[in-house]
């Protein structure tokens, strides 16, 4: 056995080893968005590792094959890429037609925008480079490079991120709950909005399955009064699943909370026991950063999804993202700051060359 095979097998057992880990991660405690880190590095690391063993056979046929694959997977790749841009443009304006300008809406379009505006940049940069030297080349090349790098980044964050989420929904272990508490979202005078039915109905079904096998849940609809509410959503909430037939006794409603935290912290105050297995029914778009915050607070148990439109999932998941990158915003900073700072030095570099 060579040297470089020795080494592609160790590279190959560890990549098979982080994926392993990372899917018992999922199935513990998937909310932990290193899973989805790990589990992007660990298959790297078996693709990379798989290839160059069969590299390593000579077998023309099979290297011929690999070739093959490469380019399939290089005109995916790049098909992919444009595909991805349209549908973000397209699903951008959608939503923008359907919800409206607010900023938050306008996320799906921006990242589209975005996805077509850094080919073109490139062109824009071989143009200049083309045009000769001089401290102003140093100081584009070096900004578009950290543009380029910060997109990157970004683009790994939104990758593990996509990972985890679906895998936290697919992988997560299931129970039996004690209580499913169901998070507001705003109202029509004193009725439910179609968002939040979606989430009582998700609340309903789980409670008519567990009743079914002896085990009712209690359900908790948590969510307080907003300044252009005339009542607690909370009660709205629990006039809802009253007609649905969910009987008085089985509803504690929590009408102080404003914010997903609070709608958490609180609703944990009315539990009988707040160590008890809870559901958090939301809806699906938000089941992930639910389960983030089910951490931070000490319940014990998982998010839950309530199906919404599917023109609103990609700029709501987008939205989710933005939020828990914010959330991190000191580590991402630390990680990007190295090739920013080396930039700025080398930009500083060519000013002072450019002026002696």
């Amino acid at each position: 056995m060579t040297p470089q095979t020795a080494s592609d097998l160790f590279y190959l057992a560890l990549g098979i080893g982080m994926v392993a880990y990372c899917l018992a991660g999922f199935r513990r405690a998937g909310h932990r968005l290193r899973y989805g880190v790990l589990s992007i590095i660990g298959v790297l690391m078996i693709v990379n590792a798989a290839t160059s063993l069969l590299a390593s056979t000579r077998l023309e046929w099979l290297n011929l094959a690999m070739g093959i694959v490469t380019l399939i997977v290089l005109a995916g790749l790049f098909l992919g890429y444009i595909c991805l841009a349209a549908f973000l443009l397209i699903n951008g304006a959608t939503v923008i037609r359907k919800e409206g300008r607010r900023p938050k809406n306008l996320l799906a379009l921006c990242a589209g925008l975005w996805m077509l505006a850094l080919p073109f940049g490139v062109i824009v940069m071989i143009a200049v480079f083309s045009t000769g030297s001089g401290w102003w080349i140093t100081v584009c090349g070096c900004a578009y490079a950290i543009l380029w790098y910060a997109t990157g980044y970004v683009a790994f964050c939104f990758l593990s991120f996509l990972i985890s989420a679906v895998a936290y929904r697919r992988l997560s272990a299931r129970f039996h709950p004690a209580y499913v508490i169901i998070l507001g979202a705003g109202l029509i005078g004193t009725k439910v909005t179609p968002l939040l039915a979606s989430r009582l109905d998700r609340a309903v079904t789980i409670f008519r399955r567990e009743q079914a096998k002896g085990r009712a849940p209690i359900l908790i609809p948590s969510g307080g009064q907003g300044a252009d509410e005339v009542v607690p959503e909370g009660h709205a909430m629990r006039e809802y699943l009253l007609e649905q037939g969910i009987p008085a006794e089985s509803i504690r409603v929590e009408d102080k909370s404003t914010t997903t935290m609070e709608n958490l912290r609180f609703s944990q105050r009315v539990m009988d026991d707040p160590k008890a297995p809870v559901y958090v029914a939301t809806s699906d778009y938000h089941v992930y950063r639910a389960a983030i915050f089910m951490n931070k607070v000490g319940l014990k148990g998982r998010g839950v999804g309530a199906k919404t439109a599917n023109y609103y999932v990609p700029s709501a998941f987008l939205r989710e993202f933005a939020a828990i990158m914010l959330a991190n915003r000191w580590i991402h900073l630390v990680v990007l700051a190295p090739a920013i700072l080396g930039s700025l030095a080398l930009i500083l570099f060519a000013l002072t060359a450019s002026m002696s």
